[in-house]
């Protein structure tokens, strides 16, 4: 968690010190997330999104799709002989994405994440290497992405990382530590599994 002084915080927020000093009196509990350094108390960065509301409805939407993969994670859950679960109960590594410049039909997509997770095989000596991927359409144009969670050891997580992110210079690639508590594998899941829109490699 990065922390700035009330002078640093004053220049990134572009509010000022009264407003920030009136914020922490009408919420008390809020202000003493600030650590104290001597006489003075840090702000966290977080506390940003306070004063712009910009970084509010941003941080009200990610807390919005946390929620919604929630309800998913205990829709799914019901079902314990369910893939999903199953594959909840693993060890997973990373939860990517990967969103391709251009419109790549499922077929397409498919062969992407195939031949990543050879790559990954050819380059690794890795037991515990497995990929569960699906793929997605795209809301907002034509073509479609793939969400996947990845198991590697890990002694190969730089390398795992590094590989990936060659594999698609010219795409988006958004790779991130698996966190359990997001209930990432019942998010790439919530669609069901259709035909080639999903596989599990190992």
């Amino acid at each position: 968690m990065k922390y700035y002084t009330k002078e640093e915080f004053i220049e990134k927020s572009k509010v000022s010190c009264s407003t920030i000093d009136r914020f922490y009196r009408k919420y008390p509990e809020i202000g003493n997330e600030r650590k104290e350094v001597g006489k003075r108390k840090d702000i966290p960065e977080s506390h940003l999104r306070y004063f712009d509301l910009g970084l509010m409805i941003k941080s009200d939407q990610e807390k919005d799709k946390k929620i919604k993969n929630l309800q998913n994670m205990l829709r799914v859950i019901k079902d314990e002989n369910s893939l999903a679960t199953n594959f909840w109960y693993m060890d997973w590594k990373f939860f990517g994405t990967v969103s391709y410049s251009s419109d790549c039909t499922r077929d397409t997509c498919y062969n992407k994440m195939v031949k990543m997770f050879n790559h990954l095989k050819l380059n690794l000596v890795d037991t515990e290497l497995r990929l569960f991927f699906t793929t997605e359409s795209f809301q907002v144009r034509s073509g479609n992405h793939n969400h996947f969670v990845l198991n590697c050891s890990a002694s190969n997580l730089d390398q795992v990382r590094n590989l990936i992110t060659e594999m698609f210079p010219r795409d988006r690639v958004d790779l991130q530590t698996y966190n359990l508590d997001e209930a990432g594998i019942f998010y790439i899941s919530k669609d069901g599994y259709d035909g080639i829109a999903w596989d599990y490699l190992e």
